[in-house]
């Protein structure tokens, strides 16, 4: 049940609201005291977390001999719910944009692999060539096996983006470099390589630190963008196919 309850959590659940909601899903329409036994929470708080779960929408209840009989909707109905959330946002996005304070630079941090899904959900949205440095494979490790497949699948058969990719002479015949679609590499000696796997595209330089929590320094500036640009051309000439 772990992957079930890391699926609901990265849903929006709780720990406990998501136990519950498994709970009912397993045994069928419950009510409150059979759920306290198989929960082993609290009276109070169970009704806490039922109401919200109410609230959320996927979890429901019927009146039988004057009593609360709860149950776990069907479970496609979360994939209604999430449509539903992301066309509120997208509605909503005009105007959060008009709310952002503009920069000339911003520069923020994820950690972790659900943040690194996120940021190359968004890199996915880009059709724009993309120039990469540095790159080791780590990139496989920090979105997960299954993840990395499907990311590359997408770009070999939707966005076809064209990947341009400096790296050490010593990954020459590396098996991840052949893996990745539209993609042209160049190598250079190992002296010559940059220390961190950087992503450079649009206004965008992506710099990844893969850490047993793998991070992505995330810096978006014309300027920023101008001057990696300008290191990834001088290395791309001084590189040999």
């Amino acid at each position: 049940m772990a992957d079930e309850l890391i699926a609901l959590r990265e849903f929006g659940l709780s720990e406990k609201e998501a136990t519950v909601y498994l709970t009912l899903l397993r045994e069928g329409p419950s009510t409150v005291t059979p759920l306290i036994s198989k929960t082993q929470l609290q009276r109070g708080s169970l009704y806490d977390i039922l109401e919200r779960l109410i609230e959320k929408g996927i979890v429901s209840y019927v009146i039988a001999a004057n009593r609360k009989n709860f149950q776990a909707v069907d479970p496609k109905r979360l994939l209604a719910l999430i449509e539903a959330k992301h066309q509120r946002i997208e509605e909503a996005l005009p105007s959060l944009l008009n709310l952002q304070k503009k920069g000339d630079t911003s520069v923020y941090i994820l950690k972790g692999r659900k943040a690194f899904k996120s940021l190359y959900l968004e890199v996915l949205k880009d059709k724009t060539v993309k120039m990469l440095m540095g790159a080791k494979g780590g990139l496989i490790t920090a979105l997960g096996d299954v993840f990395y497949s499907q990311f590359q699948e997408i770009r070999r058969n939707e966005t076809k983006d064209k990947v341009l990719l400096v790296c050490s002479e010593k990954l020459r015949g590396s098996s991840f470099l052949a893996e990745i679609p539209f993609c042209e590499v160049r190598f250079v000696p190992e002296e010559l390589d940059t220390p961190s796997h950087t992503l450079v595209y649009g206004n965008r330089v992506i710099i990844h630190i893969f850490e047993e929590t793998p991070i992505a320094i995330v810096i978006e500036s014309e300027q920023v963008t101008k001057s990696y640009t300008n290191l990834f051309n001088n290395l791309w000439r001084m590189a040999k196919k």
